[in-house]
């Protein structure tokens, strides 16, 4: 997920944003981004939305080094069973434990569904996004019906589940809904949450992500106190460009020097 780019780099990948961080302190560093969550529009609200590392970069060099972020605009939703590595698997979306244990969480079954999100038109007519939606079959994991169906509202995709299982089935068997832009086993989701019965979703991923200056693994899903130990946050939307410089400064300071090359 990190990587050099080259002088004679030119614009051939998909969409993206990108985030290089030139570490100019005086020791090496270890990074990683997350992104803000989504809103989520339902009649029945998740209890709670949990983000998770999507990418880190370790050991970059004191003085010069540089770490580079690549995070595709494409996104997928995801639906599956979480389990934990290191840690005690009851307590993952548990009653009596809102926030999981900081350790990594590994996605043992998941199924993918592309999205498209909606739009207005210039003529003021609404182009709906992508709606995915959720069969699960004799309490087995969550699996994504094909072809998916339309129903995302602007700026949203939508995820639809049935009467086919329970609230309590979703938290004892550890489902989860969420959303991402790779299933590459070095690349975390965005946000992910238990879904509930009988729901439309409709999620407006945000366009905006932090960088934590830590040692953590892809994946981890990140505690409240983690979370609000952010360093930076990194507006995209706001900042009208694809691509920005992060100057990490001897003063433990991370500040957006520059935008970036517009590789999007």
């Amino acid at each position: 997920m990190t990587r050099d780019i080259p002088d004679d780099f030119t614009a051939v990948l998909p969409p993206t944003w990108i985030i290089t961080i030139n570490n100019q302190s005086s020791q090496s560093q270890n990074y990683a981004i997350f992104s803000e969550v989504p809103l989520i529009d339902s009649s029945t609200k998740p209890d709670k939305v949990y983000n998770n590392v999507i990418a880190v970069a370790d050991n970059v060099s004191a003085h010069s080094g540089l770490g580079v972020f690549e995070i595709r605009k494409q996104l997928q939703a995801t639906c599956g069973r979480l389990v934990l590595s290191g840690g005690d698997n009851s307590t993952l979306f548990g009653e009596k434990s809102p926030n999981p244990p900081d350790v990594v969480s590994i996605v043992e079954v998941v199924d993918r569904c592309s999205i498209t999100l909606g739009k207005t038109l210039a003529d003021g007519t609404d182009s709906p996004g992508t709606k995915c939606v959720i069969q699960v079959t004799n309490n087995e994991t969550p699996t994504f019906k094909t072809p998916s169906l339309t129903g995302g509202k602007a700026g949203a995709f939508a995820v639809q589940t049935g009467n086919d299982f329970t609230s309590q089935d979703a938290k004892s068997m550890h489902y989860f809904v969420g959303f991402g832009s790779s299933m590459n086993k070095d690349v975390g989701p965005f946000a992910i949450f238990v879904p509930a019965p009988v729901q439309t979703y409709q999620i407006t991923p945000q366009a905006k992500f932090k960088i934590l200056v830590a040692d953590l693994l892809p994946k981890a899903v990140l505690t409240d106190a983690q979370k609000a130990a952010a360093a930076l946050e990194i507006d995209f939307a706001k900042l009208g460009v694809d691509a920005v410089v992060v100057v990490h400064d001897d003063n433990n300071n991370l500040t957006i020097q520059k935008p970036g090359p517009d590789l999007g």
